[in-house]
């Protein structure tokens, strides 16, 4: 509930900072979902991430939201994955 409070009372600045990150994301929220299972199998196969530090686990989140949004910026595959 607070959540939605704030985000309802400050939409123009939350907007203006982070709409270009998450408004394509959340347009092709299908599509992201799809393509993160592949993404978390990828991860999974690097033994830095499976260490269980936070800096590495921030990294890894950090890396795997920013290919996503890659993704559907440059509309990768989207001839065959639904959106």
């Amino acid at each position: 509930v607070v959540a939605y409070y704030a985000l309802s009372r400050f939409w123009v600045p939350f907007n203006r900072a982070l709409g270009w990150f998450f408004i394509p994301l959340g347009q092709a929220s299908l599509y992201a979902f799809i393509m993160h299972v592949p993404m978390v199998m990828l991860i999974d196969l690097v033994p830095a991430f499976n260490e269980g530090s936070w800096v590495m686990n921030t990294i890894a989140h950090t890396l795997a939201l920013a290919v996503i949004w890659l993704l559907v910026t440059y509309r990768v595959l989207f001839r065959w994955i639904p959106r």
